[in-house]
């Protein structure tokens, strides 16, 4: 369903998580409306960060999206926050995908103290190796179109269209089966 929300899918069971409650009150009230505005029953709201979820959520999703990512699920995103970019692969089913929608420019990383420069073949190549160790490969790395970044779905999407000079990039993986050991020298 090119352009639609998983959530649009009734076969789709969805679980929404984020770190800030006040950002799920919105999604939530507009999934639990009436029917004619589009009621969604196949998603649940959880209010957490993803390095505290428990067990329970360990390879259970086909498909994990995480776009828009800030703070330390950025950092475990872009593969400098070694127990939140486990936390992420550890949600992934076998045969699963981690797709991360990002968009990171000069003052985006002076905010968390990462570096210089916007988003670059450098992060590729470090979540490349974080997320191989967790049994994750590389398997797409792309710029966004604009109709891509509406396709998301999330708030950051409006608020970029008056940026549209803001690159965002999809970099999706897929397990393989089993966990890798990198040695980086």
């Amino acid at each position: 369903m090119a352009g639609a929300t998983p959530a649009a899918d009734p076969g789709t069971f969805v679980l929404a998580i984020d770190a800030d409650a006040r950002s799920l009150v919105d999604a939530s009230r507009r999934a639990a409306g009436r029917p004619s505005r589009g009621v969604l029953p196949n998603i649940v709201f959880l209010a957490e960060g993803v390095e505290r979820l428990p067990a329970a959520f360990d390879g259970l999703a086909d498909r994990v999206s995480v776009n828009f990512p800030w703070g330390s699920l950025l950092r475990g995103a872009l593969g400098l926050d070694e127990a939140t970019t486990a936390a992420m692969a550890r949600l992934v089913a076998p045969s699963g995908r981690l797709e991360i929608v990002v968009s990171v420019v000069e003052r985006d990383r002076r905010a968390m103290g990462a570096g210089a420069g916007p988003f670059g073949n450098d992060d590729i190549e470090r979540m490349t190796l974080a997320f191989a160790v967790h049994g994750l490969v590389l398997v797409e790395t792309c710029p966004l179109t604009p109709d891509e970044i509406r396709a998301t779905g999330s708030t950051w999407a409006h608020r970029l269209r008056s940026d549209p000079d803001r690159p965002v990039w999809r970099i999706a993986f897929e397990t393989t089966g089993r966990r890798a050991a990198v040695v980086v020298r």
